[in-house]
């Protein structure tokens, strides 16, 4: 069975609104878009953030949302080393009982496939016969950083296990980024690769048979990664052989998305059908086709 996990910070969303319209209801179009869909989660996690014990109530409401079939639980922690931070904190906090498989994601991504749960199994599954792994939407290596992940993380029990027989999740990232003083988001993404990495998880993709659509905020504007059937074995490669490859086949920037084009998984909630339902039109055409 799989847990879905949303790391969430509900404090600084007004200022994203120059970059994308109605930004205050992201988790609420995450969520949305979970509604009607043919699923078998155990639960979904939220793990809310909060500044000195605080976070804005109105981010999580959910109303005008059948929550019938979602088994939403929250999960409250401190605002500290971003979504990292987060998905560490709520991992140590699991003992015993544990699901299968993890997926940890932030509430910018959310799901629109049926049996999305099913199809993230099957493809751990296959691309992990020993149970024992990180999968991703994209895995880049940079020139002089560890390999990273870009989208949703995927784990299974035996990988968590494994991280945390060398102590808690969040101690192991601390421990490197206290030492280091400021780190930008960047950094601790890196970091928590870094301990993926010590801990002897392999990386793969799921690049091997889906598109991903990667939400370029700052830039306001889509980055397209196509499926790529080579793309696992240049994993293997690099790792093995330890040698820079270019692992990620991308067009330049695609601004315009065409759900029946390509055949993603995850997706920005910015190209989710009930966004696109409530958003300017503006907004809408100048990034759907």
């Amino acid at each position: 069975m799989v847990t879905l996990v949303f790391a969430s910070y509900s404090m600084n969303r007004q200022r994203k609104d120059e970059y994308y319209p109605m930004s205050r209801k992201t988790l609420y179009y995450a969520i949305k878009a979970l509604e009607n869909l043919k699923h078998t989660l155990t639960k979904i996690v939220i793990v809310r953030a909060m500044d000195n014990g605080v976070f804005d109530k109105e981010y999580y409401d959910f109303s005008g949302i059948n929550l019938e079939h979602l088994p939403i639980e929250f999960f409250d922690v401190e605002n500290k080393h971003i979504s990292c931070g987060q998905w560490a904190r709520y991992l140590d906090s699991i003992n015993e009982n544990y699901d299968d498989y993890y997926v940890l994601l932030e509430d910018d991504y959310t799901y629109e496939t049926d049996n999305f749960d099913l199809l993230i199994k099957n493809e751990y599954q296959r691309l992990f016969p020993d149970n024992i792994g990180l999968l991703t939407d994209v895995a880049i290596k940079r020139q002089v950083q560890p390999l990273h992940w870009t989208g949703t993380i995927v784990l299974s029990e035996d990988s968590i296990k494994q991280i945390k027989q060398q102590g808690s999740f969040f101690t192991q990232l601390n421990n490197i980024i206290v030492p280091r003083g400021f780190c930008s988001g960047g950094d601790i993404q890196l970091i928590i690769s870094e301990i993926f990495s010590r801990n002897g998880l392999a990386y793969r993709s799921f690049q091997d048979n889906y598109d991903f659509f990667f939400w370029f905020t700052d830039k306001k504007t889509v980055l397209y990664f196509k499926k790529d059937k080579n793309v696992n074995e240049m994993l293997k490669t690099f790792q093995s052989n330890q040698t820079f490859k270019k692992l990620v086949n991308h067009d330049n920037h695609i601004v315009k998305y065409n759900k029946t084009k390509y055949n993603v998984l995850n997706i920005p909630i910015q190209l989710t059908t009930e966004y696109l339902k409530d958003c300017p039109a503006s907004f809408k055409n100048n990034y759907i086709n």
